[in-house]
């Protein structure tokens, strides 16, 4: 079984000048693709797997970019180095002799496949992927809101209750008999108590829309704990998200001040839920508005399978 290294602390890893500290840990071949697409890229290497399996690089905010890797295949005699990089940016259109995977691209040389990154815009750019990480985020906002299926209709109103009405409003019959006007009023305060609901749930999205604090909880396959992230966003328009605090990664929600006593209430709040989750927060994998927390989570399958917890900026 392939064992983990942890070369440094994933919040301070090793830039590509200190790829040295790799020796001993991976193969020459690796160590030195390593140093070249850091260098040619910006980013920066984390963690290795010992025996050649990968190392992860990461953006110089610490969000992981991908990972590189190597094999070696024999041809007339003469073994070559096959050099991979693998990023949930890659979506290739079919498979190559070199990987099955369509979200990796695979190269002899480290020059021609940084050309072949460059040229189907596949290169590890910040911006790309917080543009990928906020239809994430905001699909899962989404999941966390009340449902809004639309304004309510009365299209499901009983057959002799909607015949009755439209025979008077054609002036078939002469006036409403008082027992169907009963059943009318009936009908008709249900209607206005789902309008009622409808409204406020509008309401309650477009507060948090106007502006939230949104914490993610994730499990990356590099560290062995929760990692957790944090931004402020907003939706400017009806569809965009929009990051008013750039995005963060954090080893510790101790870590994160803007929310300490939210998180407090919120955990004590969780635990006595009984939230089963493994992480210190106990923020459920759950997609629900929590009306008397005036918070919502939301699951992300994207981001590291992360759990989002957001808070709006204006209180009820």
């Amino acid at each position: 079984m392939s064992k983990t290294v942890n070369t440094a602390s994933f919040l301070h890893a090793p830039t590509p000048e200190n790829v040295s500290m790799f020796d001993g840990c991976v193969n020459t071949s690796l160590r030195e693709f390593v140093a070249e697409f850091c260098l040619a890229t910006g980013t920066r290497a984390d963690h290795v797997v010992e025996g050649g399996a990968g190392v992860t690089v990461l953006y110089p905010n610490g969000f992981i970019a991908g990972k590189l890797s190597v094999s070696h295949f024999t041809d007339a005699g003469k073994t070559q180095v096959v050099h991979h990089y693998s990023s949930n940016l890659i979506s290739k259109g079919r498979k190559d002799r070199w990987s099955r995977s369509l979200s990796t691209r695979s190269s002899l040389n480290v020059k021609s496949l940084l050309v072949s990154l460059k040229k189907n815009g596949d290169m590890p750019e910040w911006d790309k992927q917080e543009a990928k990480l906020a239809a994430e985020i905001g699909g899962s906002f989404s999941y966390a809101m009340p449902r809004d299926h639309g304004k309510p209709r009365m299209d499901s109103l009983p057959a002799d209750v909607a015949t009755c009405a439209i025979e008077f409003a054609l002036k078939k019959i002469p006036a409403i008999p008082y027992d169907m006007q009963k059943s009318m009023e009936v009908e008709y305060d249900k209607h206005l108590t789902k309008v009622k609901e409808y409204d406020c749930l509008r309401g309650v999205s477009a507060r948090f829309r106007r502006g939230m604090r949104a914490l993610g909880v994730a499990t990356e396959s590099t560290v062995d704990r929760p990692i957790y992230y944090y931004t402020e966003i907003s939706f400017k328009d009806k569809a965009a998200l929009t990051f008013d605090v750039p995005l963060q990664r954090y080893a510790d929600v101790a870590q994160i001040e803007a929310i300490h006593m939210d998180m407090i209430f919120a955990k004590t709040v969780f635990e006595k839920m009984g939230s089963s989750v493994d992480d210190p927060m106990c923020v459920p994998m759950t997609d629900k508005y929590y009306e008397d927390l005036d918070m919502g989570t939301g699951y992300c399958t994207g981001l590291r399978a992360a759990r989002w917890l957001f808070i709006p900026k204006e209180s009820t």
